[in-house]
């Protein structure tokens, strides 16, 4: 039987590692999205909310 400490380590690690993915295709799909227009492709308030739609599962 694993222990309480245990289960929330491996939880902490499968959220984080998760949270981290999404971070990361939303930062390429920024950045490669910016170097084929001229503009930005999304407004810093729009990465927030996407950030914080993205992370809360």
């Amino acid at each position: 039987m694993a222990s309480a400490w245990g289960v929330r380590h491996a939880n902490t690690l499968k959220y984080i590692r998760a949270t981290l993915v999404s971070n990361f295709g939303n930062f390429y799909a920024v950045a490669i999205g910016s170097l084929f227009v001229s503009f930005l492709p999304m407004l810093p308030k729009q990465l927030l909310l996407l950030n914080l739609l993205s992370t809360s599962r």
